[in-house]
């Protein structure tokens, strides 16, 4: 079982093959990106659908204690890495997370996926955080399935304490990564606060 998917998150993101190197995936205009889908891909397809839809994308292993078996997907501004939490790669389920990162997006409502935290809590508030290590996550209470997250110096600096209110967020702070949780770690976030 895995532990802390910031690790994972972390490694698969800075994995060989950056963007500039990868395939895209076939372009969508706007991508959106929300709890049910990413463009055209489900969230909650199994990883053989989501291969047929992006055959550009890359099967994976992501981790630094604990390994998982991912795939990591390519757009035009948007890097979405799709990992389960097991021991191999299992085509015929789905992702238990997906992490989003780059600005080619655009969230519900039209925010883009790389917009400031004043944008974040005009459109989505009230929020839930939670401390996770060095790391914040924000869950947008109106939209369960998506996770802002923030690194602890990128988001408060130093001495704001763990439980800080969101108005203790500076406002021009931008999102570094959108997670949508799938199968069982949605109702795991669902259950921290909203």
């Amino acid at each position: 079982m895995v532990r802390n998917p910031i690790l994972l998150v972390m490694l698969a993101l800075s994995l060989p093959g950056s963007e500039s190197q990868a395939q895209y995936c076939p372009p969508t205009t706007p991508l959106r990106v929300g709890p049910d889908s990413i463009g055209y891909i489900p969230t909650q397809a199994p990883l053989r659908r989501v291969l047929a839809l992006c055959p550009s994308a890359e099967p994976t292993w992501v981790g630094r204690v604990h390994v998982v078996p991912a795939l990591a997907l390519s757009f035009t501004g948007l890097t979405v890495v799709a990992w389960q939490n097991r021991e191999q790669f299992v085509p015929d389920s789905g992702a238990d997370m997906w992490v989003v990162r780059g600005a080619g997006g655009v969230l519900p409502g039209g925010v883009s996926t790389a917009a400031p935290w004043r944008e974040l809590r005009k459109a989505y508030g009230p929020f839930a955080i939670t401390r996770d290590g060095d790391s914040y996550q924000i869950l947008p209470c109106p939209l369960p399935g998506l996770i802002f997250f923030v690194g602890d110096a990128e988001m408060f600096g130093d001495g704001i304490p763990s439980d800080a209110p969101p108005d203790a967020i500076a406002d021009t702070t931008r999102i570094a990564e959108v997670w949508i949780t799938a199968g069982v770690n949605r109702g795991h976030y669902l259950a921290r606060g909203c």
